[in-house]
């Protein structure tokens, strides 16, 4: 994560700064509304109360997996024969799609330099929990500690349901 420096200590006159936050203003107001969803007519944020309990289990186990730093628990939702976008720095260097044992490797590799802190789900931010729903998408702050140094990353993570069965597709860290 970059850390603003005052621009008279770095040695960035204020003009240049401002020409560059006008030349990024547009693409990012662009790139923000492109990535809210559009309102539903009546559009809710969904209540803990009113989640399915098999979709509760789902996350309560992806949490452990970041909890417990065991990738078993998360990979019950990836089918040996399906792969999941994964967009993590902090897990994969490079943003592509892994099959279940890539995944296992890159969990095992990223929880042996990461102690995780905290993570915490936000229930009341779960897009499409209703009942019947075959996608959901729900956000989460991981917070670990590597070699004194605690990080927070905010992830977003996206399921479908397949015959019936909860099924990981994208985990994905928004910025």
């Amino acid at each position: 994560m970059l850390r603003r420096q005052n621009p008279l200590h770095a040695g960035i006159s204020r003009a240049s700064i401002s020409r560059r936050v006008r030349s990024l203003a547009v693409p990012a107001i662009v790139l923000l509304a492109a990535s809210l969803p559009a309102p539903a007519s009546g559009d809710k944020a969904t209540r803990p109360s009113e989640i399915e309990s098999g979709l509760t289990r789902v996350i309560l186990e992806i949490r452990k997996s970041f909890v417990s730093h065991s990738p078993d628990p998360l990979l019950a939702f990836v089918p040996a024969s399906t792969k999941v976008f994964l967009a993590v720095d902090a897990i994969a260097a490079d943003k592509a799609w892994y099959s279940r044992d890539q995944m296992q490797a890159l969990l095992r590799k990223a929880y042996s330099r990461l102690e995780t802190t905290a993570f915490q789900v936000r229930l009341d931010r779960i897009r499409g929990a209703e009942e019947g729903s075959e996608m959901i998408i729900f956000p989460a702050t991981w917070s670990c500690r590597r070699s004194g140094k605690i990080w927070t990353v905010r992830l977003r993570f996206a399921l479908s349901r397949q015959a019936g069965t909860w099924i990981l597709e994208e985990i994905r860290e928004v910025h």
